[in-house]
């Protein structure tokens, strides 16, 4: 079967995104061939403000949250700056990957889960990421999203949104823009 045949027949999201999560004969993902990497490229800006932070403060953040965490990609860039960082994302199938390419580092653990309904305390992270999630959410699921960033983030932590625009007339989102804001 054809991959455009193969995603015609599929039903749920998660086996619709397990197809996009397959490599083709480059070795690249179908999804950042059909998304040009932007999510990554988005990203980049922000993995670098968080090496400088991490410099400037003169050590590793304690506990760090990725949200919507996918494939592994992000995590893998920003690891070495924390003790310990938990990446969470709705399908299992898509953290599966993470776990067979080896991007979990001793530090790194990624869990099943719902941004909209995080599976964590209250208070637990001291620094949260988020890569192209936002483009995805509607609104009420947004709010909702940014409700449970606020619960389970410390007092004056951070979060770092990367997220793409996609003007009116483009096939795909080409305009990279990134946030920095405190979420408390």
């Amino acid at each position: 079967i054809r991959f455009g045949e193969r995603l015609r027949v599929l039903e749920s999201r998660d086996a619709q995104y397990e197809i996009l999560t397959e490599r083709c004969s480059t070795g690249e993902r179908w999804y950042d061939i059909i998304l040009g990497h932007v999510n990554d490229k988005g990203f980049a800006p922000i993995a670098e403000a968080l090496g400088d932070m991490t410099y400037e403060r003169g050590r590793k953040w304690e506990e760090g949250l990725d949200v919507g965490s996918g494939t592994g990609n992000t995590i893998a860039t920003i690891e070495r700056y924390f003790e310990k960082i938990t990446g969470v994302d709705i399908l299992e199938s898509v953290l599966r990957h993470a776990r067979d390419e080896n991007k979990l580092y001793p530090n790194v653990r990624v869990v099943v889960g719902d941004a909209t309904k995080l599976p964590f305390k209250n208070n637990r992270f001291d620094l949260s990421v988020s890569s192209g999630l936002s483009r995805y959410l509607p609104k009420a699921q947004m709010q909702q999203y940014v409700g449970e960033l606020a619960r389970v983030l410390q007092l004056g932590a951070t979060h770092f949104e990367s997220f793409v625009v996609k003007n009116k007339d483009d096939l795909v989102p080409v305009i990279e823009k990134e946030s920095l804001t405190s979420t408390k």
